[in-house]
């Protein structure tokens, strides 16, 4: 899956550019992934 995204990625915007773009999105999944998310008390104000 990565791959197919990263050489998509890399035609647009150049190598470089699709390996920040990747470690970027994979960075931020963990920290969402791994990050516990409070209960949906915010919406029952």
């Amino acid at each position: 899956m990565y791959l197919m995204l990263w050489l998509h990625l890399s035609k647009l915007y150049g190598a470089f550019k699709a390996t920040a773009i990747l470690r970027l999105m994979s960075h931020t999944f963990i920290l969402n992934f791994v990050t516990i998310q409070p209960p949906q008390k915010s919406q029952v104000i």
